[in-house]
């Protein structure tokens, strides 16, 4: 993917059409939607080429897995629909050697999925921090985008 589009992008409040919109400005200040942080996520987080996986899940968690060969690393982006945090388990395969550095998680989360942000303050946006997966297993949040960014061991 080399570009994406979001229509409609900026909303002027109290002169809006539609909803959503990413981006809501006043003559003063501006904000940004969880759907933009979305937006966001996803472009900062490409990878070179998807990698094939298997998934034993109830439909309330969405993996997607890349490649991002200039940096060595697999992006796992996971969705959790529920509202209940899941617990997920991750199986590499010989291909895929996890090297012994952190994980990068990037979480964007709300307590509700009609949460939102507004111009006094915007609640919902990316929390980044490191993490390690004890065993491969990885607790999802509830109503979550998260991306983990796993440095591979490339040494083989």
């Amino acid at each position: 993917m080399v570009m994406t589009c979001y229509a409609p992008l900026f909303a002027r409040i109290g002169y809006a059409q539609w909803n959503p919109d990413l981006i809501w400005f006043d003559e003063k200040q501006a904000y940004r939607t969880p759907n933009y942080f979305v937006q966001q996520m996803f472009a900062m987080n490409l990878g070179d080429y998807n990698i094939g996986m298997e998934s034993n899940n109830d439909g309330k968690i969405y993996c997607q897995v890349s490649y991002d060969m200039g940096k060595q690393e697999l992006i796992i982006k996971v969705v959790n629909v529920s509202s209940k945090e899941q617990e997920i388990k991750f199986n590499f395969s010989e291909n895929w050697k996890v090297g012994a550095g952190p994980i990068k998680e990037t979480v964007l989360t709300g307590k509700h999925p009609e949460d939102t942000n507004f111009m006094e303050k915007e609640v919902i946006k990316p929390q980044e921090k490191e993490i390690t997966l004890e065993n491969g297993t990885y607790q999802v949040y509830p109503f979550s985008f998260s991306i983990l960014r796993i440095m591979l061991d490339t040494k083989q």
